[in-house]
């Protein structure tokens, strides 16, 4: 039973993680409507936006990095297919495609990685420790 109140206590800690930096950029535009006005304002956040927010030639392409609380399952939309799904916590990780039968399921154990079948699009994945928490990275689209 705290198996599964911890993994809902981690999905809340990574909302309100992600709220904190929904509120930081609305702050930021805020900012700039007031620089509109007035010149002090715009300086800083013109020296902001060219310390964080310049744009690079070519954006490399980088896995999204996902941890996962034990004994939890998340389920994974827009995967890309025919990339690497790669273990990077010490635990065993399992992935499934969403409506696939349970014999085609794919064991990833610590350290290692397995390439995403293809229409593998939606997939769901488990931590199998019930101990520790999973540490995962995979592309998506």
């Amino acid at each position: 039973m705290f198996l599964a109140l911890a993994a809902i206590v981690g999905a809340h800690g990574n909302i309100v993680q992600n709220n904190r930096m929904f509120w930081a950029l609305q702050c930021f535009d805020n900012a700039r409507m007031i620089g509109k006005t007035n010149a002090e304002i715009a300086e800083i956040v013109a020296e902001i936006t060219t310390e964080f927010f310049t744009k690079t030639a070519a954006a490399k392409i980088v896995a999204s990095v996902y941890t996962i609380a034990p004994s939890a399952s998340i389920t994974i939309t827009w995967v890309a297919t025919n990339k690497y799904f790669t273990n990077h916590g010490t635990t065993i990780l399992s992935f499934l495609k969403v409506g696939a039968s349970a014999t085609e399921l794919i064991t990833v154990y610590p350290g290692s990685g397995a390439l995403i079948p293809l229409s593998w699009t939606k997939i769901v994945v488990t931590n199998v420790s019930a101990l520790a928490e999973g540490a995962f990275s995979l592309f998506v689209s």
